[in-house]
């Protein structure tokens, strides 16, 4: 008897069981939200920066929600773990209807009137803000739906606004009423609108951004994973010979703190990141003391930055070994604008030197090549930032893609000196110091070039091995030593003189090609390359490799898999510019804000 009763009891647990698990199974596929799943070695994944602009896509809200959805999907279809996302067009002019700082829109003003596309985006958000909408919660949503870690972002001392304060569509009530806690001396001579940042010497100012990074984080606790404060928008926030870091440090642990209570409520790891200039020496300059952040395990992650161009060669080595020290990861960014140059294309038969000069779009190879070169650098994961997704770009899925495989799929290398970009030569750098342009004092000159991957190292057969060299001012092709040995000329291209390459400083009028016919020359890390050429400005240094990477012309015997062969056919024309009736364009870049 009682065998049958426990049998009995046993079956009907069973059948409870399996009821309630069938019922409350399909309610978890409706309303739970799967943990997100990430690697020990790189617990962020790809990261993707969306700075917000698309916020209000449409003056209608139920429009703009659906279209913000679709670009968190779009950003999720490109396979990327960890969404950051800003939280406003500036430090202080936010996307959500805050009660702490201000809103787009929140002012008519002079600017807007006169930018059709930004009175457009600020018309867009005062309507939908108005109602209520706040896009970094819809943000947030969506990115959870779609598995992805949240991270909201704030620029901690946005530029946009200090050209013109009174007139600007991204100057803040707060500013207005505290115009007087300001910089007043900046630091970075060429920049002298900087002048009207907020000084964080001041506690008002300092308790003002941490009210508003509070206010983020409270309205967002369950669909955040953390937080992030960009340094690098922009690098100053004291006077000039004022810095004090442990104003800073304060701040940094009074978020740390916040976070770690939403963690207990939340029962999930808050990550705090963390962008910084490309340099520590640049860092200690700013008032960012990040070895102290990493020691003390404030913060989870750091991705050093140029303020606008992609750089392949920050050097970080020693900010990566402290940060490993500490179990902090680092996460260089990666930038789709370039500076002015022909873009080299290794496997083109051109080359790609009848490409216009003057581009500044980054191409696949030179983005990919910067990834390699911070893998081998010991880099954790890599954060695309700026990139522009208001077309879906199909481009981007590649890039993605090969950023996600590390490099198994076929793609030339181009290996580039970073040059100098927004005056970040000038010192004290709020960078680091760039060796491009040079304008040679005696009749050499030795510069570093860093390689991540060997030529060798793809099983695809290698065809070019090449170095580029773009000079000014020199008639013929200088002697080149690449570690030690003579590198024999392959091309010479003489680029068109036009308006836009004589305004632009390290625009190449001419281009030289040299051979590397012993690919073995090549080491990983820096690369010694030596020039002879007397008065010349050197304006362009890069080591490029081409593949032969279709499998069905080699197998067919199409191919021609041998090493260096001479460039068929003659490059197109560049583009003359037509200036006998129309004023000289200005390079965008000289007109651009960060």
């Amino acid at each position: 008897m009682i065998s049958i009763n426990f049998t009995m009891l046993r079956s009907l647990y069973l059948v409870f069981t399996i009821c309630f698990f069938m019922v409350n199974g399909g309610y978890a596929q409706q309303k739970l939200i799967k943990p997100v799943v990430v690697k020990p070695d790189e617990p962020f994944g790809l990261v993707f920066n969306h700075n917000g602009d698309l916020s209000f896509a449409s003056a209608n809200p139920a429009e703009a929600e659906k279209l913000l959805k679709k670009t968190v999907d779009y950003i999720h279809s490109l396979e990327v773990k960890t969404l950051v996302y800003s939280v406003g067009v500036s430090s202080d002019v936010l996307y959500y209807p805050t009660k702490i700082a201000s809103t787009v829109g929140w002012r008519v003003t002079k600017e807007e009137q006169q930018n059709k596309l930004l009175k457009t985006r600020v018309e867009n958000a005062r309507a939908c803000i108005a109602t209520g909408m706040d896009a970094v919660k819809i943000a947030g949503l969506q990115a959870k739906k779609n598995n992805m870690l949240f991270i909201p972002s704030l620029t901690m001392n946005d530029s946009r606004f200090t050209t013109d304060p009174q007139n600007s569509a991204y100057t803040s009530k707060f500013w207005l009423d505290n115009s007087n806690l300001t910089i007043k001396s900046a630091p970075n001579a060429f920049k002298k609108e900087y002048a009207n940042l907020l000084d964080y010497t001041h506690e008002t100012v300092r308790n003002h951004r941490l009210q508003v990074i509070f206010e983020v984080i409270d309205r967002n606790k369950g669909n955040i994973d953390g937080f992030e404060l960009d340094f690098n928008r922009v690098q100053t926030l004291f006077p000039e010979g004022k810095t004090q870091a442990s104003l800073i440090t304060e701040m940094i642990k009074k978020i740390r703190e916040k976070l770690d209570i939403n963690a207990k409520l939340q029962g999930k790891p808050m990550y705090l990141f963390v962008r910084i200039p490309s340099s520590e020496e640049a860092c200690k300059q700013t008032g960012l003391d990040i070895e102290t952040w990493m020691k003390q395990g404030l913060v989870n992650m750091v991705s050093p930055s140029q303020l606008m161009t992609l750089a392949q060669d920050m050097p970080i080595q020693n900010l990566i070994a402290k940060a490993h020290q500490y179990k902090v990861k680092v996460y260089p960014t990666l930038m789709p604008k370039s500076n002015f140059r022909v873009p080299l294309k290794p496997s083109l038969p051109t080359l790609g030197l009848n490409l216009r000069i003057g581009s500044q779009t980054a191409t696949l190879e030179e983005m990919l090549t910067a990834a390699v070169n911070y893998r081998q650098m010991g880099a954790d994961g890599l954060y695309l930032f700026n990139y522009s997704i208001g077309d879906f770009p199909q481009d981007l899925y590649r890039l993605a893609a090969e950023i996600n495989s590390k490099g198994i799929s076929p793609v030339d290398r181009v290996f580039t000196v970073t040059k100098t970009a927004y005056n970040d030569n000038l010192q004290p750098s709020y960078s680091y110091t760039k060796q491009l342009p040079l304008k040679m004092q005696s009749a050499n000159a030795s510069l570093s070039i860093y390689i991540g991957e060997l030529p060798t190292s793809s099983p695809y057969p290698l065809t070019r091995c090449l170095l580029r060299l773009g000079v000014r001012n020199f008639a013929d092709a200088p002697k080149l030593l690449l570690n030690g040995k003579p590198l024999q000329v392959l091309h010479i291209e003489d680029h068109a003189i036009s308006p836009r390459i004589a305004q632009v400083a390290d625009g190449s009028q001419k281009t030289i090609i040299y051979k590397i016919d012993e690919p073995t020359l090549i080491k990983l890390g820096n690369n010694k390359v030596e020039i002879i050429a007397e008065n010349a400005t050197l304006t362009d240094l890069e080591i490029a490799y081409g593949y032969m990477t279709n499998l069905s012309y080699m197998v067919r015997g199409v191919a021609d898999t041998k090493l260096n062969q001479p460039i068929t056919g003659t490059p197109a024309p560049l583009i003359k510019w037509d200036t006998s009736s129309k004023p000289t364009p200005k390079p965008k870049e000289i007109e651009e804000e960060p």
